[in-house]
């Protein structure tokens, strides 16, 4: 598990322990397409919705950046599944692990933030399913706010808003 603001990895820690998850290593990296350092916004409390593209330089933190790719190979792992949550950074985490992607196709279900991609990062979400749909993957919208839950799926042509769950497969 990886979590970008170190003040979260403390309730991360917790809430594992709570629960006696104990096969859970949580590393303090922001992944995304390549080894190097970010910023994030260097706030008082914990907060999990950091978006690491911000503009605002006069109180940040540096963090390391790993891609994917690079943590397997050097972990020695096979995912078999891969959940991304990076607020607006999907694009850059998927660039990162084009590798395992291509090799191994792990299942991946990744929340695509439709307005940060754009604000933060000069980015529309529709890269990103042309990129998953020419590596292979189904892609089904998981709507976990709509009552019937029902998934529907995604293609080209699909509209998304907000922030959107989707679940991809081979």
């Amino acid at each position: 598990m990886f979590e970008v603001d170190p003040k979260c990895i403390e309730l991360i820690h917790k809430n594992l322990k709570a629960n006696q998850l104990n096969n859970v290593e949580v590393h303090n990296y922001a992944v995304s397409d390549s080894k190097g350092t970010i910023k994030i916004p260097n706030l008082k409390n914990p907060n999990p919705s950091l978006v690491i593209n911000s503009n605002n330089d006069v109180n940040y933190l540096e963090i390391e950046s790993i891609s994917v790719d690079e943590f397997v190979a050097q972990q020695g792992i096979t995912p078999k599944f891969i959940k991304i949550d990076v607020e607006g950074a999907e694009w850059q985490v998927l660039c990162g692990m084009k590798k395992i992607i291509a090799e191994k196709s792990p299942n991946i279900l990744v929340e695509i933030h439709v307005d940060k991609l754009r604000q933060s990062f000069d980015t529309d979400y529709k890269i990103i399913i042309e990129f998953l749909l020419n590596a292979g993957y189904a892609i089904e919208e998981i709507e976990h706010r709509n009552a019937n839950g029902n998934p529907r799926k995604v293609d080209l042509d699909t509209q998304l808003k907000g922030n959107t769950m989707v679940l991809c497969t081979q």
